[in-house]
């Protein structure tokens, strides 16, 4: 198994040897039970990590467990590597760049979970929270607020299941994630 966090150190990447300052350190655990720690610069994550992962035959999901992930963000770097982190941990991932696309996309794909920036042009995460409840107020969807400013408001205030600061911890976005699909999962098998 492996796992990954984002951290704002200034870190050689391994792969590259390029000093940058917002790192991916990925936990590489071999079938010995040894593991290793080794620190990524955010493109040979995407590039490398993560393709290897998805690679490994004892960590490729089984299709059938196939959960589906809408993450809304306008910065493409997070959203692609959010897509990428979250395919390899199995889900089907769409994505939108602010609320009114996620709204679209929300009512017709229909996900089991929501990652939410909220400070966004167009529409913010906010503003999409108050329209999804407006136009679906019947949707279970469990949402996870991500943000870069300041957040003097707890989730419950916001109106979503969990809240986490960018940067974010790799390992808790994915646990965070899962905590919120797992539910979901029980409440449909008969």
């Amino acid at each position: 198994m492996s796992s990954a966090h984002v951290g704002h150190v200034v870190s050689e990447c391994w792969n590259c040897d390029q000093t940058v300052a917002q790192i991916v350190k990925a936990r590489l655990q071999m079938p010995s039970g040894w593991s290793s720690v080794v620190s990524l610069c955010q493109p040979c994550f995407v590039t490398v990590y993560m393709p290897l992962v998805a690679e490994a035959r004892d960590l490729v999901p089984d299709a059938s467990r196939a959960r589906s992930l809408l993450v809304v963000d306008d910065d493409p770097n997070i959203r692609g590597l959010l897509k990428t982190l979250f395919e390899g941990e199995g889900f089907s991932v769409n994505t939108a760049t602010n609320g009114r696309e996620a709204l679209e996309k929300a009512r017709t794909v229909g996900p089991d979970a929501i990652v939410l920036d909220l400070c966004m042009p167009v529409m913010s995460g906010q503003e999409f929270l108050q329209a999804w409840r407006e136009t679906a107020p019947e949707a279970t969807v469990p949402v996870l607020a991500i943000s870069a400013y300041g957040l003097s408001q707890t989730a419950e205030d916001l109106g979503v299941q969990a809240l986490l600061p960018k940067p974010f911890d790799m390992i808790a976005l994915l646990d965070t994630v899962e905590a919120l699909v797992s539910p979901q999962r029980s409440a449909g098998v008969a």
